[in-house]
């Protein structure tokens, strides 16, 4: 029974992957999303302990390599010209850390301060990167200009990320002992939220690679896979030497994203085959965080047989 409980965030992740790359009908759900992400973002803000932060030099270069590590990977594709992974490396990589990467971090048994300031300083930052940057970045940006673009973009943001933000402040304000009544619950609601929304996301892509795209275009996808990959062991491995204090808190904290804030984005921004990259790289960051959990709670349970 341990084991099982050990292997539930795990085993709903892949069941997740599996109901959603099986079932691309699922993705006429594809507007619940938006409000997925909100409530998720809503139940992390009201518990939040902000006297966990923990403004440390190196959690500023992992906000200055959340933006410069997508940067890097769109002008690289753009010179291959490979427009579609450039912008799908983009999205990938410019997503803030996860709401769920400091439950993982404290799982791992790590310093959880460490992820709860990187998480904060990463989704304020890129709440206000994304709306300068991808206006720039998108084909249509030749023929309209900036305001035209920053303006529904940063709309959206400030929907996705600032409005269950505010109403979790003014909760806590209004009933103070609210961030602390169930705990337990926010955060199974919170884990049901994103595999929820891990499966709609995902039949997106099933939807967009089987009824969208012809055979001929099918080639395509290992390239986004390919590519989300490479994102993801960048961000892990170059976050791992960004704190000789911290440096598995650091790699999870860089490589652990909120891909559902861009996948939000891209749904609604670009074109269909461009959200497919974050998708895969949800794929990606999941298979690692569950191999690491397994491999942890394995040798646990062998160090408790030996003693």
């Amino acid at each position: 029974m341990k084991t099982l409980r050990l292997l539930f965030a795990p085993l709903s992740l892949l069941s997740a992957f599996a109901i959603g790359l099986s079932c691309p009908w699922l993705n006429a759900y594809r507007a619940a999303v938006p409000y997925l992400v909100m409530g998720m973002l809503f139940l992390v803000f009201l518990q939040l302990n902000w006297n966990q932060l923990r403004i440390r030099a190196s959690v500023f270069a992992i906000v200055a390599a959340n933006l410069a590590i997508p940067l890097t990977f769109y002008f690289i594709f753009s010179a291959l010209n490979q427009p579609v992974l450039a912008i799908g490396a983009f999205m990938a990589g410019i997503a803030p850390t996860g709401s769920a990467a400091p439950s993982v971090i404290s799982f791992l048994k790590q310093n959880i301060e460490y992820g709860v300031t990187a998480f904060v300083m990463t989704t304020f930052t890129v709440a206000i990167a994304i709306p300068l940057i991808l206006p720039h970045l998108l084909p249509e940006a030749a023929d309209k200009g900036f305001l035209e673009l920053f303006l529904p973009i940063a709309q959206r943001v400030g929907f996705l990320i600032f409005i269950p933000v505010g109403v979790s402040l003014i909760i806590r304000w209004i009933a103070p002992s609210s961030k602390n009544r169930f705990p337990k619950a926010y955060r199974m609601i919170s884990f049901l939220l994103w595999v929820c929304c891990i499966t709609i996301m995902l039949s997106g892509a099933s939807n967009t690679i089987w009824n969208e795209l012809d055979a001929s275009q099918r080639w395509f996808v290992p390239l986004c896979f390919l590519t989300a990959l490479c994102v993801c062991v960048t961000n892990f491995t170059l976050g791992h030497f960004l704190s000789k204090e911290f440096p598995r808190e650091s790699s999870q904290t860089l490589g652990q994203k909120n891909i559902a804030v861009t996948v939000a984005l891209a749904m609604e921004f670009c074109e269909p085959m461009v959200a497919i990259v974050p998708l895969m790289y949800i794929l990606c960051h999941n298979s690692w965080n569950s191999w690491q959990m397994i491999r942890l709670s394995l040798k646990e349970e062998r160090e408790a047989r030996e003693n």
